[in-house]
């Protein structure tokens, strides 16, 4: 068993540690904040991710994990330093990746001579390389291994990838890091660093280009007559393509579809080649997002200034309280700057640092008054709240699902007047049209 320091313990970082240490690891954690580590050595995660916390705790009363504010003390033995920090997207949507930098320098001058640096924040083009002339010791090895986590399910996708990606210029590099993750599932990938920059940036844009695809076909869709349903279905079905990131929405969003899709379009300008299909698609989103407050004004007469909007959902996915890149953030903000007053609610997120979100206690509390009703994130919790106490509680009945989380047909049932946008109409019922419809529910299905 090796022994692991793992430096930035966020999302991904903490998922790291915990997971190596549950494998039979001595692993040691580091990050710059005091208030993280206190909370974690009282044995409370900062995130919401299912199962870590209990895992954590069983790590660290096992002696696997522990925590240290000193970046020292955390290197000290290590024969694996994970870098983990944050790599946020600068203001022309390029890769800034000076945490990286920095980190790769202090472990290159405080780790032990053969301790192998393994960066999992995401690196533009030639971010390795750029890390290994910052850590500028020939007895540091340097490696890249991409992190593909999804937000809600972490620690399984950590414990059970479908793939493994290192990247390394040196194949002793590539087999050493190549050893830890002796025995899991997936296929493993061992490539140069561009390789497996290109791996990580190209994976989330395709992601992206395809819900963009689905945003722009389901407006096709709404203007020829089409059902999405029955057209997403029909195309999704030949193997080729798969019904996989293939549902329309308010926009995507979250802390690596939108930095990826922009770092490789940026990445790919420093080189001379122009990526034209993930700009459209990053074009595309926003402009999804952007039709969503359009079809709330018109919802109400063209007029926004004065009205109440119940939002349901801000984080950019259910099960997580992530608001990185959370196309209902923007969204909200949008209808705040044109005069709307919002109350949102979310089950996983109570507290934002942007003065535009604020939060009430429960969805019914968040209707209460309202002119509107706008589903932004896709929790469960939603589905289950009555149409009838929704009703009662607002001004009007204009409900805009952007998610498909709600049974039109229960709630078009329930309450004559709801109008819940982007389901076809109903006899005896005037349903605005909307820019994408949204496919049929079936209840307790998604």
């Amino acid at each position: 068993m090796a022994k692991i320091a793992v430096i930035g313990l966020g999302y991904v970082g903490l998922t790291t540690a915990v997971a190596w240490a549950k494998l039979g690891h001595t692993v040691t954690g580091h990050d710059i904040s005091v208030e993280k580590l206190l909370l974690l050595k009282s044995g409370f995660i900062p995130i919401a991710e299912p199962g870590l916390e209990e895992s954590m705790r069983s790590a660290v009363a096992s002696g696997l994990l522990s925590f240290e504010r000193d970046l020292g003390s955390a290197l000290f033995g290590a024969d694996f330093v994970f870098v983990c920090v944050p790599t946020p997207s600068g203001l022309n949507g390029e890769i800034n990746i000076s945490m990286v930098l920095d980190a790769c320098r202090l472990i290159s001058l405080q780790a032990d001579q053969g301790t192998t640096i393994v960066i999992k924040s995401t690196l533009p083009v030639g971010g390795l390389l750029q890390a290994k002339k910052a850590a500028d010791n020939q007895e540091i090895r340097i490696s890249y291994n991409p992190e593909f986590l999804r937000q809600g399910s972490s620690f399984e996708d950590f414990l059970t990838p479908t793939r493994i990606v290192i990247g390394a210029e040196e194949t002793q590099v590539q087999e050493s890091v190549a050893s830890l993750y002796e025995g899991f599932p997936g296929e493993m990938i061992l490539t140069n660093g561009a390789g497996a920059e290109l791996i990580k940036l190209a994976s989330n844009a395709y992601l992206a280009t395809r819900l963009s695809f689905a945003n722009d076909l389901a407006l096709l869709c709404e203007k020829a007559g089409a059902s999405f349903s029955d057209v997403s279905l029909g195309t999704g079905l030949d193997p080729r393509i798969g019904l996989g990131y293939f549902t329309p929405g308010p926009g995507w969003g979250g802390s690596c579809l939108p930095k990826d899709s922009s770092g490789l379009v940026r990445s790919a300008e420093s080189l001379g080649v122009d990526m034209p299909v993930v700009s459209g698609a990053i074009d595309s989103n926003a402009r999804s997002k952007e039709a969503v407050v359009q079809r709330v004004k018109a919802m109400l007469d063209g007029q926004l200034q004065g009205r109440r909007i119940a939002v349901w959902g801000v984080s950019f996915k259910p099960d997580t309280a992530d608001l990185r890149g959370s196309p209902a953030v923007e969204i909200v903000s949008n209808l705040k700057r044109q005069g709307a007053s919002v109350i949102a609610y979310d089950p996983g997120v109570k507290i934002s640092d942007n003065p535009d979100i604020v939060f009430a206690e429960s969805a019914l509390s968040a209707v209460e008054g309202a002119d509107a009703l706008v589903v932004l994130t896709g929790w469960q919790e939603f589905r289950e709240v009555s149409a009838d106490a929704v009703n009662q509680a607002m001004t009007s009945s204009l409900v805009l699902d952007c998610r498909g989380t709600l049974d039109s047909n229960l709630w078009n049932l329930t309450v004559d007047l709801f109008q819940v946008l982007g389901e076809p109409e109903k006899p005896g019922l005037t349903t605005p049209k909307a820019n994408f419809p949204r496919q049929k529910v079936v209840l307790g299905q998604q």
